[in-house]
């Protein structure tokens, strides 16, 4: 199991994230769930840390002066917990045998107070046509170039560059996401694998859409679907970014020099960043 330094060290949730009215307060993170009121009021490293936080070691001057480009982050997450790796709304499903399994459950529901029949259908539905592909505990993040872009209301996604002096390389956790699209947007039909939102089909459309079996929902059948609701639905295939601030290292498990100044296999993807064959020459000489 990955731990987090921070957790060993008896910290609670509360001593980084603000929370209010059961919401917790997130930073400048890449995704915009949650109250809008309290984004970016989560701690930064810096608040504890200091902006010159190595003052030990063979190398304290060179490790502080890789702040300015890297977060620090991408060397004190080495690893991270399990997650996902892709999610699939494309799915179609048996729906009468769903229905059927959860059927019993309503009389019940209503006796209890629970939840009314209608109530209980939109629930199930909400969990129809999900498949989800995880990745193992401590798998390695994705690197990419990295500035807080809080006016950005699309889906997830890193922005940044090697040429902007306030952008900084971060770890990420890309799940791919398939899901059908109403097509109306031409931003995302000009696009339909980029980062606006559009349209999103409905799951439980997509999932009676299919019919029997989990087999993908051809765009043929979700167009064709309730008298052509749908008929200019497209596929989408996206990366969400999710970047990833918790299962930090302690110091001594955190990564070294040669983890990227490497020409054999390093954590960096050089040329994906940026780099010019030149500049990855130099960087993978080893430290």
């Amino acid at each position: 199991m990955v731990q987090d330094v921070h957790d060993q060290a008896g910290m609670v949730c509360q001593d980084c994230h603000v929370t209010k009215h059961h919401q917790m307060g997130k930073g400048f993170v890449v995704d915009t769930i949650g109250t809008p009121q309290l984004r970016n009021t989560m701690k930064k490293c810096v608040d504890c840390h200091s902006e010159q936080p190595h003052k030990k070691g063979e190398y304290p001057a060179e490790l502080n002066d890789h702040q300015k480009r890297m977060a620090c982050e991408t060397c004190h997450i080495p690893k991270t917990h399990m997650a996902q790796a892709e999610v699939n709304w494309i799915k179609g499903m048996d729906m009468e045998k769903m229905f059927n399994r959860y059927r019993w459950m309503l009389p019940i529901a209503r006796f209890l107070g629970m939840a009314t029949p209608d109530r209980m259908n939109k629930d199930i539905q909400t969990l129809i046509g999900g498949y989800f592909k995880n990745r193992p505990p401590g798998f390695i993040p994705e690197y990419r170039w990295y500035r807080p872009n809080p006016e950005w209301k699309g889906i997830p996604r890193p922005f940044g560059s090697k040429e902007d002096p306030g952008s900084r390389i971060t770890p990420f956790n890309a799940v791919m996401t398939h899901f059908h699209d109403e097509g109306k947007d031409p931003r995302v039909n000009q696009d339909p694998n980029g980062h606006y939102n559009g349209q999103v089909v409905p799951k439980a459309f997509v999932a009676r859409a299919g019919g029997a079996g989990e087999r993908d929902t051809t765009l043929e059948e979700i167009r064709a679907y309730d008298g052509g609701r749908y008929k200019q639905a497209i596929e989408r295939h996206v990366p969400t970014y999710f970047q990833l601030v918790h299962s930090i290292a302690p110091a001594k498990e955190a990564l070294g020099c040669r983890a990227c100044h490497t020409a054999k296999g390093g954590r960096l993807n050089y040329a994906r960043l940026g780099y010019s064959p030149e500049e990855i020459k130099s960087l993978q000489e080893e430290r």
